[in-house]
């Protein structure tokens, strides 16, 4: 059995949190490259509809601080996660470089001609195709 929370408008601690978490999302929208405005106003805007007040109010700085090192640990990954899909693509081209570059070699094609179309240097092809450089 799993039990799924959903957001049905009510008042209980959860809900709250649910509301404050799509205000902020809201708020990470109008302000992409300000994230710290983004959380103060979703905060302020979260107290002035009643929703965590007492909590934020307390802890104004503390969720600032909070939203901030998690966003900042969100961007770093998409930052990471961007660079390895480069780094992937990167490498399946040179594996399809490699490959068609031996096939063309195979079929007799000469190994500049085959460099100028796969778009790599004649030495990277030469050691592909086993050839000394």
């Amino acid at each position: 059995i799993v039990n799924v929370l959903q957001y049905d408008g009510g008042t209980d601690i959860i809900d709250q949190y649910i509301t404050f978490c799509k205000v902020l999302d809201g708020q990470r929208e109008e302000y992409p490259e300000d994230p710290k405005m983004a959380v103060q106003e979703a905060i302020r805007i979260c107290m002035e509809e009643g929703v965590l007040k007492e909590y934020l109010h307390e802890r104004a700085k503390e969720v600032v601080n909070i939203m901030l090192t998690l966003y900042n640990q969100e961007q770093a990954t998409k930052m990471m996660l961007a660079a390895e899909r480069k780094e992937a693509l990167a490498e399946g081209k040179t594996q399809q470089a490699k490959e068609t570059a031996k096939s063309l070699y195979a079929l007799g094609i000469e190994i500049e001609k085959i460099a100028q179309g796969v778009g790599y240097t004649v030495d990277d092809v030469k050691k592909w195709v086993g050839l000394p450089s």
